[in-house]
Parts: C-alpha cells; sequence; structure tokens
C-alpha cells in the first residue's frame, strides 16, 4: 500500500514537472523560430560612415545631424502591415517607441521623400527599408533594431544596432565679425563702393564651443563655402557702372545657428594717374595763389592804414600850431587894449 502511494506521488511529481519543461521547450522553439525568422526576413546593416559623415570635427550634434540606417525585409508568405526602427529599452514597456514606421499596403508603396521608405529590389518580395533619423541627445549610444509589424498581432525584429554618440551644443551666445576690405561691415546696412571686382574679406565667429566657422557666399545664384580660413579674396559677379552685385553672407558654426548678412556693391569710377597728378598740382597752385592774394591784401591794407594814421598826426600838430598862434595873437591884443 505505502509502495503504491509512493508510486503515485512520484509520477503526480513528474506530471507536475514535465509541464513547465514542456512551456520553456515550447517557448525556447518559439523565439527561436521568431529569431530564425528575424534573421531571414528582415536584417538591419551596419552605418553607412560614407554618408554618415558629422558636420562637426567634434562628433554628431543634437538636431543637427542625420543618420541613415538601411535595411532587407522579405515579405514572403506574411501580411506585414508596417515595418519601423525600433529603441530598444532596457526597461519593459507596454507602448513601443518608434523612430518612424514605413507601412506596406499591398507590397511598397511609400514616398521616397518621407524621412523612412521602402524601395523594391530585382527579388520578388524583398523590399529595401531606409530610415533617415535626426539625431538627439537623448538617442546617444541608443541600441535600435528594425521590427515588422504583422496583421495577427506578432512582431518579427531584426537584429540590433546602436546609434553613435550624440553632443548637445549650447549655441546661444555666438557672435561674428565681418570686414570687406579691411574695414567693418554694418550688418543691418551694407553698401560698398569699390573700384575692383576682387575684394578682400575677413571674418571670426566667437563662440563658447571650440566648433569650426563656416562662412558661405552666395553671389550670382552660386555659392562657396569657406571652411576653417578666415581671410581671403573674391571676386564679384556681375558687377559694372550700370549694374550692382548683390551678395549674401552666411555665417554659422557646423552649419548650425546661421548668422546673415546682405551687401550691395556698387562700382566706382577710377580716375587715371596724369588726372589725379593735374588735380593735385592745381589744388596746390589755387592753394598757394590764394595765400599770396591774402598776404597782398594785407600788405596793402596795413600801408594805407599807417598813411591814414600820419595823415592825421600832421593834421593835429598843424591845427594845434594854428590854435597857440591864435591865443598868442588874442594875449597881444588884450595887453595893447589895457594900454
Amino acid at each position: 500500500m505505502k509502495q503504491a502511494m509512493k508510486k503515485k506521488n512520484i509520477t503526480g511529481l513528474m506530471r507536475f514537472s514535465i509541464c513547465p519543461t514542456i512551456y520553456f521547450v515550447i517557448y525556447t522553439l518559439f523565439r527561436a523560430c521568431e529569431k530564425c525568422d528575424g534573421e531571414q526576413y528582415i536584417f538591419l546593416y551596419g552605418n553607412h560612415s560614407e554618408v554618415n559623415k558629422a558636420k562637426c570635427e567634434i562628433g554628431y550634434v543634437d538636431g543637427l545631424d542625420n543618420y541613415l540606417m538601411t535595411g532587407r525585409v522579405n515579405i514572403s508568405n506574411k501580411n506585414v502591415l508596417a515595418v519601423g526602427l525600433e529603441l530598444v529599452t532596457k526597461e519593459h514597456s507596454e507602448t513601443s517607441s518608434y523612430y518612424c514606421v514605413i507601412r506596406f499596403v499591398d507590397e511598397c508603396h511609400s514616398d521616397q521623400t518621407d524621412s523612412c521608405y521602402c524601395v523594391g529590389t530585382d527579388e520578388v518580395n524583398i523590399f529595401q527599408v531606409i530610415f533617415n533619423i535626426t539625431l538627439k541627445h537623448q538617442d546617444s549610444n541608443a541600441t535600435v533594431r528594425a521590427v515588422m509589424l504583422l496583421s495577427n498581432h506578432q512582431e518579427i525584429y531584426s537584429n540590433e544596432t546602436m546609434l553613435p554618440p550624440v553632443t548637445k551644443l549650447d549655441l546661444t551666445n555666438v557672435s561674428s565679425v565681418l570686414k570687406i576690405n579691411e574695414k567693418t561691415v554694418n550688418k543691418d546696412f551694407c553698401i560698398k563702393i569699390v573700384y575692383d571686382s576682387e575684394i578682400k574679406i575677413s571674418y571670426q565667429i566667437a563662440s563658447t564651443q571650440k566648433v569650426r566657422p563656416q562662412l558661405k557666399i552666395t553671389n550670382n545664384n552660386t555659392s562657396t563655402i569657406w571652411t576653417d580660413n578666415e581671410e581671403g579674396t573674391y571676386n564679384l559677379a556681375n558687377l559694372g557702372f550700370e549694374s550692382a552685385s548683390e551678395v549674401d553672407f552666411t555665417f554659422s558654426l557646423c552649419g548650425f545657428n546661421e548668422k546673415y548678412v546682405h551687401c550691395t556693391f556698387i562700382k566706382g569710377e577710377e580716375s587715371d594717374s596724369n588726372s589725379t597728378t593735374f588735380l593735385v598740382l592745381f589744388t596746390i597752385s589755387l592753394i598757394i595763389l590764394i595765400g599770396i592774394t591774402i598776404v597782398f591784401i594785407y600788405q596793402n591794407c596795413k600801408s594805407k592804414h599807417e598813411k591814414i594814421l600820419v595823415t592825421g598826426m600832421v593834421l593835429e600838430t598843424t591845427e594845434g600850431q594854428e590854435f597857440s598862434d591864435l591865443d598868442l595873437k588874442k594875449t597881444a591884443a588884450t595887453q595893447t587894449d589895457n594900454l
């Protein structure tokens, strides 16, 4: 009796332990099959370094750089609703975080102007998927994967890959100085008279961040970008006596935080060396002639003034003598009458 009870307990224990084992095996096979499907039906390629080139020498910058990722999907025997690029988080979440989603309605019909889209290949039911995202600081070193969303609410995942580190820059305190022919330009009102189509340009961009400054010069619908070199010469297009040359100067740090200045260049008339020499000599001669005239007038006035003074003194002396003689005569007459 005891042996029968013991055998029954062992049998029950075996049944109890077999159920979790079977469940674990089925779950493992399902995950393995899902992984197998992931490798077969969807794959995410690595970084395209020739395309994903950072604009700044310090690396990728928050909100500035775009990052391109491509993959390959096989929708054979799969009712695919969409393919997305998903952020893989350590914490379990009921809601997936997608960077973008490409919808599949009767195969691939997305627009290539979208940030994320699909393109057909020479193979049937196989498409290339392109994910073009703008990097954010919170995406730094994040793990992502592509995911195939099926109509039966199942998901098939691709291999995982990591995004690059992303730097956040503070470009709020940025100042720029533009000089043309060694004179500082007024950024609000810039009209320059030049005598030659070749002008000298120098610029400086001050920032708290050590990033590469850039100057884009747009003239006659043609743009030239200066990087690192902070001075040089530039030839103006369409500069003439009857037409002005319009130029746009755009400052930036790695293409970020742009400052804009518009300048109008007008061609001035140049005089030849003979005309300039004649003008200088004529001016000097005129100044000398005016000086001589002033001296002559001064001397003439001075001579006349001295003559007037001498004449006045003579008159005063004569009048005084006459008054003295008259007094003597009056005195003599008075004395005679008294006698």
